[in-house]
């Protein structure tokens, strides 16, 4: 993957070797609003065409032109006789509004064509489908939106899919729904993508165990030439995980601006959501189970009452595929055991000085019995409630702290169901704070492992 930009000084000469020697399978072309300037896109666009005629036409790529519609005409005239040009609305029409779902549209039939051409057979395997066929992201993103009409209302749903290459995030709020990928930022073959998109320094913010730079960085690169290898001792699983976190936590905060609803000063806080959903193998086959809790809980930050699940058999995107053609299957393979609840998180709002009670809780049992859990700003606390186990929880905010229930200090009653860590009680506070010293770091995440690891 590679990219040009206005600003990038790079010469016509430079970009046409640069799309010569790539070959890519798709262009997309982005930029201006409507109406707004254009020149500096056409001296792009004309590099885009020379170098596609220079290709053989056998290898000449797909180009999807998604920026100032004021250029359509242009860009046809030019493009369409040398090129599989497809044309979307603009995907920024206006300065801070975005209308992306267009050109997802046209990408994804872009996608399905290129998947036709380079794997034998499958035109035929679609013919079986009546047609249908989605990318995995796209399939993804249908699952979540689907469930988001099926859950509360004024709460979101969110899914999260951490790949090898990519990390996706979909987001929805009464079926209406944000879609983001990542490619280059994931655990395998896009971890080193997650250094260069951030630093060593963010992802050792997360390690539990001391380990020098260079260690830490030729595992995350020799992960990136091999990725399919696995961590032979614990301190490696630990980058793995360090890396999963930031690559989450990377994604979130630029996914985060483009919710419908959004919350804290900038839209800069997950906004509440319920559930949040977790996919892929580095949480799925997680040798213990708080571990895909824990970068979930670290990477996403949720906020309010949510509960955290895990798509641990990979069943979201043939949901997806299947909820438009059947949706009683999807709605009875949801309601059947295909997700494992993970637990109940409380993620109270507010800033105080560590350890003021900012928290009471009490939990009430059905049969009657009955505990209360004074909570403290800074601390991370495990209810012992079992799996499966359904109780009644009475929050009362201390301090005008916000845990959802209509503003702070207002207190409220919510259902909620035990999962394999119980109840969680996140008061570390939000965003997650940390000291420019990494062995305060480390010993925290140290506190942090231990106190789930009681309760595995």
């Amino acid at each position: 993957m590679a990219e040009i930009s206005l600003n990038d000084h790079r010469t016509s000469s430079d970009r046409i070797n640069l799309l010569t020697r790539k070959r890519p399978d798709l262009i997309i072309i982005t930029g201006g609003t409507n109406n707004g300037a254009s020149q500096s896109l056409v001296s792009i666009l004309e590099s885009i065409g020379l170098s596609s005629y220079m290709m053989d036409e056998s290898q000449r790529p797909h180009i999807l032109f998604a920026g100032n519609e004021q250029l359509q005409d242009e860009v046809k005239s030019g493009l369409a006789k040398i090129s599989n040009l497809r044309v979307a609305a603009n995907i920024q029409p206006v300065l801070g509004i975005e209308n992306i779902q267009p050109a997802q549209k046209e990408i994804n039939e872009i996608y399905k064509e290129i998947r036709i051409k380079q794997t034998g057979g499958l035109s035929e395997v679609i013919s079986w489908t009546e047609g249908t066929f989605s990318s995995t992201a796209s399939a993804f993103g249908r699952a979540i939106r689907f469930l988001s009409e099926k859950y509360e209302p004024e709460k979101g749903v969110l899914g999260v899919d951490i790949g090898s290459d990519a990390t996706i995030m979909a987001g929805a709020f009464n079926g209406e729904e944000t879609l983001r990928v990542y490619p280059g930022l994931g655990v395998g073959s896009g971890s080193g993508g997650v250094i260069e998109k951030n630093s060593l320094e963010l992802i050792k913010r997360w390690m539990p165990f001391e380990l020098s730079d260079q260690e830490i960085q030729d595992y995350i690169y020799n992960k990136s030439i091999y990725p399919s290898s696995l961590p032979l001792n614990v301190e490696h699983l630990e980058v793995e995980l360090a890396v999963a976190k930031q690559a989450l936590r990377y994604a979130a905060e630029q996914t985060i601006p483009s919710l419908p609803k959004q919350l804290g000063a900038g839209g800069t806080l997950l906004p509440y959501m319920e559930p949040i959903i977790g996919s892929g193998r580095i949480l799925t086959l997680a040798p213990k189970r708080y571990q895909p809790l824990s970068v979930l809980l670290d990477g996403l930050q949720p906020t309010g009452v949510t509960t955290l699940a895990l798509d641990q058999n990979g069943l979201l995107p043939g949901l997806g595929i299947v909820a438009e053609a059947n949706p009683l299957l999807t709605v009875q393979v949801i309601e059947s055991s295909t997700f494992l609840n993970l637990g109940t998180i409380i993620a109270p709002l507010g800033v105080a000085r560590p350890g003021t009670p900012i928290l009471r809780i009490r939990v009430n049992r059905e049969d009657g019995r009955s505990f209360t859990r004074d909570i403290k700003y800074g601390s991370l606390s495990i209810l012992p409630v079992d799996l499966g186990e359904k109780v009644s929880l009475h929050l009362r905010p201390l301090n005008r702290f916000d845990v959802g229930m209509g503003g702070p200090g207002k207190s409220g009653k919510v259902n909620a169901i035990g999962g394999v860590l119980g109840i969680v009680i996140d008061a570390r506070g939000r965003p997650l704070q940390f000291s420019i010293d990494q062995e305060k770091n480390r010993k925290r995440n140290e506190t942090w492992r231990k106190t789930f690891s009681k309760y595995e």
